[in-house]
């Protein structure tokens, strides 16, 4: 299994759910081998109107900034989203394999040339318009 630091997870409001469980999360990230992941957290900060952030990957880069030491491995966030729309992303993270996406991303990072590692890359997943959108960078 994946070693990483539990960031936590915030207390959930009223009215809204996680999407992905961290077990979920686990095993995607075992089955495809991951290895590196800094931190994984749950974190519940609701947004009115617009599209809604259900899960965000993050690599800052191993030298983006002078003096200081940086992450060198990506962090996983999982937001809460209104509980009346988990059911329908749930359904659409399965089938846009998602979890698997964002597998196939951290393996990238892992494997990459230093060249590549020195850059910041994010994966960010939102749920717009009854529909999810994916953007890698």
């Amino acid at each position: 299994m994946v070693e990483y630091e539990f960031g936590g997870r915030s207390k959930i409001i009223k009215g809204y759910s996680y999407p992905i469980k961290r077990g979920d999360l686990d095993q995607a990230l075992d089955e495809a081998g991951v290895t590196d992941i800094q931190r994984v957290a749950f974190f519940c900060l609701p947004k009115k109107g617009g599209g809604r952030l259900v899960l965000l990957g993050y690599f800052f880069g191993e030298a983006r900034l002078d003096g200081l030491v940086t992450q060198e491995s990506p962090d996983i966030t999982v937001c809460c989203v209104p509980t009346q729309y988990v059911s329908e992303i749930k359904s659409l993270l399965e089938k846009h394999t998602v979890l698997n996406r964002l597998d196939q991303w951290v393996k990238q990072i892992e494997l990459a040339e230093n060249v590549y590692r020195d850059q910041r890359h994010g994966f960010h997943v939102c749920y717009e318009d009854e529909a999810l959108v994916v953007e890698v960078e």
